[in-house]
């Protein structure tokens, strides 16, 4: 009886949950699939500005695999803008360093350093024609000796990520690091 009353409570139980629906991308085709949330307790605000600063330090160690801190940009942009935030309303920047400076490569270059091409350049071409800044670290290029012909053209290639953070930190931008 008792093992019944657990298989029917957890088999049924997702029938018992709102449905909750998975959707690809609307501002970034291809990347950052998110799901609805209609009744969240604690909703987006289309009338709030989203200032941003992604800081990404990590790549996946397989360089045929995209970084998958990239995609959660594009996922931030897609559910903000699906929960109703107009694009303008989202002022996003990325700034690549330490390990992650390798996914500002250009395929060339990248498939000279890692055998592959670089499996983040359509993403970043299209967070970029999104509106989104940005910034690879000279600092991470020097140190791996990625020279500035390397660099895929939607990069800006900045003083340091220190600098990047720190100039658009004190801007208002929150800084997402994880």
């Amino acid at each position: 009886m008792r093992t019944t009353f657990l298989f029917v409570l957890l088999t049924g139980l997702p029938f018992l949950l709102p449905a909750q629906t998975r959707h690809d991308a609307l501002l970034i085709e291809g990347y950052g699939a998110t799901y609805d949330i209609p009744d969240a307790d604690f909703p987006a605000d289309p009338e709030r500005v989203y200032m941003m600063l992604f800081d990404v330090l990590d790549s996946p160690g397989a360089p045929e695999d995209l970084n998958i801190k990239l995609n959660t940009v594009a996922r931030f942009l897609n559910m903000h803008a699906r929960a109703g935030v107009p694009p303008e309303n989202l002022k996003v920047a990325v700034v690549l360093h330490g390990g992650a400076a390798k996914d500002a490569l250009t395929d060339e270059a990248y498939q000279r350093h890692y055998q592959s091409n670089n499996p983040n350049r359509e993403l970043l071409e299209k967070l970029r024609s999104a509106g989104v800044r940005l910034f690879l670290c000279g600092q991470s290029a020097a140190k791996r000796e990625f020279g500035r012909e390397e660099i895929a053209e939607p990069i800006d290639v900045a003083l340091s990520a220190m600098t990047v953070i720190a100039t658009l930190g004190a801007e208002g931008y929150q800084v997402v690091n994880w």
